[in-house]
């Protein structure tokens, strides 16, 4: 199901992967974390922007930024907190700020990672959102095979347009409080991560949105957001 998001085998990964096993002792620990036969293989995502601006229109020019700046800067707080980081996508994010009680357009990066426990997830997540000035920061670890059942799920729903996608969650209060917001792909696939008690809001919302979320396909694991 995520496979056309999930290729992790480019000559950069590879780099990194054996520079940081050669070079940085704090990472060793990391590597009895990795996927065993595949230490490239993501086992979590974490999805941020260095954003601080509520946007409402779609084509706004501020969303025209590729984030690529950014991406390095994670990539190497990823790093410093002995984990590996295996590529990133762009996403277009509509997020709901509790704070302020806006949603908002904004250019996102779901940031893939390999070799990661939730103790670094969590301080990854918690520097980038200290870092870029973040409300919070969404992590969401794959449950391993065979492990304990997660809470949550990540789906990928096709033929999703962020402004419906917006629309629908601007006249659900219920719905963007309890899950946040989502992300539009580069090829218009809703990104959702939802935990397994909102599986009916986020089926509502994605109906209301023009998709159709098929809980067969969705990957299950544990997520929250990290202030």
């Amino acid at each position: 199901m995520f496979q056309h998001r999930r290729r992790v085998t480019s000559a950069i990964g590879a780099f990194l992967f054996v520079a940081i096993c050669a070079t940085a002792p704090q990472a060793r620990g990391a590597v009895g974390d990795c996927t065993p036969g595949n230490p490239l293989m993501p086992e979590a995502e974490m999805f941020a922007t260095n954003n601080t601006d509520t946007i409402a229109d779609p084509a706004d020019p501020r969303l025209q930024d590729q984030l690529q700046p950014f991406e390095s800067q994670v990539d190497s707080t990823v790093l410093a907190n002995a984990a590996l980081p295996v590529g990133s996508d762009l996403v277009h994010g509509i997020y709901w700020s509790e704070d302020m009680q806006q949603l908002t357009f904004e250019s996102s990066r779901e940031f893939h990672l390999a070799c990661v426990g939730d103790d670094e997830l969590t301080h990854i997540a918690e520097d980038v959102a200290r870092r870029f000035d973040q409300e919070s920061v969404l992590i969401f670890s794959y449950r391993p095979d065979g492990g304990p059942p997660g809470d949550s799920f990540i789906a990928d729903v096709p033929g999703v347009d962020q402004r419906r996608f917006f629309d629908a969650l601007k006249a659900d209060p219920d719905a963007r409080t309890r899950l946040g917001g989502g992300s539009i792909s580069q090829d218009g696939s809703l990104v959702l991560v939802a935990s397994d008690r909102d599986a009916d809001v986020a089926k509502r919302v994605v109906a209301a949105s023009g998709g159709v979320l098929d809980m067969s396909t969705v990957r299950q694991g544990t997520s929250r957001f990290v202030p």
